[in-house]
């Protein structure tokens, strides 16, 4: 069975495991990481219209590169550390591979790239499914029904996006 791993670098270590629980020996990994550009170009925007007019502030970008992809590195490393010790021990890994863009997209393309069996991917959710949602505003608001973690809101929009576009299972892990 081939699987392919989405690491986040949130909590990778336990997320390793809970995947691990549920998968069945002899499984392949692939284990990816993707540096989300997404908040540099959005940042970008907004220095070169509102602050410094054409400058893009590029100064400390390569440095931020280098962090990334050794944070990256480091991530992957954990997560193929805890498969290789997996008392099991049948499990492989294919490929530590880290891309740069936005998450779900490189997710994507990459599956359309090396077909797979499933992919298994990480939500960043972690409240209480049945906790009220905080109460904005220092007026108490009147009791109502919650419905945090439920509904079309529950899933992220990086894991909604595989979901909706991997041509194979998808795991989500909460």
């Amino acid at each position: 069975m081939k699987v392919v791993l989405c690491l986040s670098g949130l909590e990778t270590g336990d997320f390793t495991r809970r995947a691990l629980e549920r998968l069945p020996d002899a499984v392949e990994f692939n284990l990816l990481f993707v540096i989300d550009t997404r908040p540099v170009e959005e940042l970008n925007f907004i220095r070169r219209g509102h602050l410094f007019g054409q400058r893009t502030g590029t100064s400390h970008q390569p440095d931020m590169h280098t962090a990334d992809q050794e944070l990256g590195s480091q991530i992957l490393a954990e997560a193929a550390a805890i498969i290789e010790n997996h008392p099991a021990g049948k499990h492989q890994i294919a490929a530590q591979l880290i891309f740069e863009g936005r998450p779900e997209r490189e997710i994507i393309s990459y599956l359309d790239r090396n077909p797979a069996d499933l992919v298994v991917i990480g939500t960043r959710f972690n409240g209480d499914l049945n906790a009220p949602p905080p109460r904005p505003g220092p007026e108490p608001l009147p009791p109502i029904e919650s419905n945090l973690g439920r509904g079309p809101q529950s899933i992220p929009p990086i894991a909604r996006f595989v979901i909706d576009h991997a041509l194979c299972d998808v795991l989500i892990l909460k």
